[in-house]
């Protein structure tokens, strides 16, 4: 696969680069700051605010991803729909 995933720490974000369209995609994170405990709603979105995203891990086969937002300490999840969890 041509794709990259990024954890963007100071945007605040989780990011792909596509290589053969030479274009980056925001996955997560809305850029914004804020500390606490924002993502832990029923149903957070891309849009829910994020702090300091540390790693990324991708489940090719539940095409899930996983990421840490570190000061909010949390390990959050993200399905192919673009739904998160903690």
């Amino acid at each position: 696969n041509d794709i990259i995933l990024i954890s963007d720490y100071n945007n605040r974000r989780v990011r792909t680069i596509a290589l053969s369209a030479n274009k980056v995609f925001d996955l997560v994170g809305s850029g914004k700051i804020r500390a606490g405990f924002y993502g832990d709603t029923a149903k957070p979105t891309m849009e829910h605010l994020f702090q300091n995203i540390l790693g990324v891990a991708f489940d090719s086969t539940t095409r899930d991803l996983f990421f840490t937002d570190g000061n909010n300490c949390r390990v959050r999840r993200t399905d192919a729909f673009g739904r998160t969890e903690t």
